[in-house]
């Protein structure tokens, strides 16, 4: 209840687009929290109600195929990278990301192809995890 009352007092200013912006953030960064808890069902909700707001957030596929993968379901997770690629196809950490689990299912050609994608984006803040993924 609380979260409801700040998600509509904090996004008064903004436009509809911007406020659904912002409650994908904000449920975005309850479900990173809630994965840091490893209380996955409800960091899957909190993504999925993410999603709902911002259909085109990359950063929140990412987020729910980090929680698949956490938690082996790793056909889901492929699925959830691949859609964070079509909607941001230069997102160097989804690139990483995808190459840990191309790894976890052993398919090491495809994981030294993500992990050299994310090196090579100049973007990417943290090359050192891909190439000690690599």
């Amino acid at each position: 209840m609380m979260l409801v009352i700040f998600l509509t007092a904090s996004c008064a200013h903004f436009s509809n687009k911007d406020q659904a912006k912002e409650k994908a953030k904000l449920y975005l960064q309850m479900a990173v929290d809630q994965l840091s808890g490893r209380e996955f069902a409800k960091a899957i909700d909190s993504t999925h109600e993410a999603l709902k707001f911002d259909p085109s957030m990359a950063a929140g596929y990412n987020h729910l195929a980090l929680i698949y993968m956490e938690t082996k379901r790793y056909q889901k997770s492929e699925e959830a990278f691949r859609k964070a690629l079509e909607l941001q196809p230069d997102y160097p950490e989804v690139f990483n990301n995808l190459g840990v689990l191309m790894n976890r299912l052993e398919r090491y050609k495809e994981a030294i192809t993500c992990f050299e994608k994310a090196l090579t984006n100049e973007r990417y803040l943290t090359p050192e995890n891909a190439l000690t993924n690599m």
